[in-house]
């Protein structure tokens, strides 16, 4: 089982499935793992009290934390595989280096990843002493980059397409599944190909 920190406890976190119905398919981080099934999240990290305690209600989540800092102070290096930022734009470049101080093999940020190309460049050079993913959302379906960016080494990546959208395990979206694909190629579960888009 994969150890899952949620940095951000709002509706891309999970809110957005906090009422549906678990079969459903999921539209969030939290979601997508609870059904996936191989993933726990046994702690999430919001400044916001109220929205923390429901997302861990939610979700069961066992630990909960105001700021990353905290996380560090109780923590060690290792404690989790994935870290999922899922918080506002203008956090993520400072908790994405926070969170590769917990050592974790996967780094997911949300889009955009940053507010400036200057700033999103700003965060490779941290990333790559780990193994660390960076991810948006792939494009929708049928849209095509003009130009396929050659392959780039295997630190951070900025979206992912999979090229046999079928292949793994079953996911719970087109979305989730290429997050899977992409989970899957950069730890070693291979799925299937996967093509970078840009």
């Amino acid at each position: 089982m994969r150890r899952v920190l949620s940095v951000g406890c709002g509706n891309i976190a999970g809110g957005f499935d906090t009422d549906r119905p678990s079969a459903e398919p999921a539209l969030t981080h939290a979601g997508a793992y609870a059904h996936h099934g191989g993933f726990q999240v046994p702690a999430c990290v919001a400044p916001d009290t109220a929205r923390r305690q429901a997302f861990m209600k939610r979700w069961s989540v066992s630990q909960g934390f105001a700021s990353l800092d905290e996380v560090g102070a109780a923590c060690l290096p290792g404690s989790f595989d994935v870290v999922s930022v899922c918080s506002p734009t203008g956090a993520h470049a400072q908790q994405v280096r926070a969170a590769l101080q917990l050592a974790p093999k996967l780094v997911f940020c949300e889009k955009p990843l940053a507010t400036s190309l200057q700033a999103a460049q700003a965060m490779l050079p941290p990333c790559a002493p780990l193994t660390a993913l960076v991810l948006s959302p792939p494009l929708p379906p049928g849209v095509r980059p003009p130009r396929p960016a050659p392959r780039p080494p295997p630190r951070l990546v900025s979206r992912w397409r999979s090229t046999t959208p079928a292949a793994g395990p079953p996911m719970c979206s087109a979305w989730h599944r290429s997050c899977g694909q992409a989970l899957g190629e950069r730890s070693g579960w291979r799925q299937g190909p996967t093509t970078r888009v840009c």
